[in-house]
């Protein structure tokens, strides 16, 4: 008999970014809502879920990419802010569609223990509207 491996998910949804002010093409966002212990029960992993609308439409399979600042294992300290010429540390990409309606995009990445997340507008061509919205689901595998 064949053991099946699950996803198994803690708790609900945090929002990292409730609002995200517009991001022109090849910039850096501020600073995300910190994420925790607390929100996610040292489970490794987190299902991002990137929601974004164009004004113009962006060029199609480019990315959004997503970066992690970590604290110091004494959880007292940040490692250096991500900036477009400073890009530690990668989490991943979403990679957009060419259309302007609101896209929802999904990223399977390792969480920190303690961190904030920052969204680079990485080359899509086109500026990212306002409102956009950052989000996290904390899993891991079990059977």
């Amino acid at each position: 008999m064949a053991i099946q491996t699950l996803r198994l998910y803690h708790g609900t949804t945090t929002t990292l970014v409730s609002s995200g002010s517009a991001l022109s093409s090849g910039s850096m966002s501020a600073e995300s809502s910190a994420l925790g212990t607390t929100q996610h029960s040292d489970y490794p992993m987190g299902e991002f879920e990137l929601a974004v609308a164009y004004g113009t439409a962006p060029t199609v399979n480019t990315t959004i990419d997503l970066y992690r600042r970590d604290k110091d294992i004494a959880n007292s300290n940040a490692s250096p802010e991500p900036t477009t010429t400073y890009l530690q540390k990668y989490v991943g990409s979403f990679v957009v569609y060419n259309q302007t309606a609101t896209q929802y995009l999904k990223l399977d990445a390792p969480l920190g223990k303690d961190a904030t997340y920052y969204v680079h507008n990485n080359g899509t061509g086109q500026q990212m509207s306002s409102a956009w919205t950052l989000k996290v689901r904390p899993f891991g595998y079990g059977s």
